[in-house]
């Protein structure tokens, strides 16, 4: 975590990190993204307190609803699978009748 702290700079006070004088641009580009993230930690909260309860709900049902279906596609693809196995040998079964 970097350490900030004051200096003067030309007769001037500089705020500096980790000794190094930042310009105006990096001053607030730092601060704009703490504020960013103040934000989203705050919203993270909200939705661990409940505060955005609807929400969260959504978001649970939706990865339950994704989670399903992904479930049911495998299923299909294990039920396909299965019924092309049973094909095969069901035309092996007639090829051999055939021969016999």
């Amino acid at each position: 975590m970097a350490k900030y702290t004051q200096g003067i700079c030309e007769g001037g006070a500089a705020i500096l990190e980790d000794g190094r004088q930042l310009t105006i641009e990096q001053i607030l580009l730092r601060l704009n993204s703490n504020e960013a993230l103040a934000s989203q930690m705050n919203q993270l909260s909200c939705i661990l307190v409940g505060c955005n309860e609807g929400k969260f709900f959504d978001l649970v049902q939706t990865a339950t609803h994704l989670k399903m279906k992904a479930q049911n596609v495998e299923l299909d693809n294990q039920h396909r699978q299965i019924a092309d196995a049973v094909n095969d040998l069901k035309e092996l079964c007639d090829a051999v009748m055939e021969d016999a």
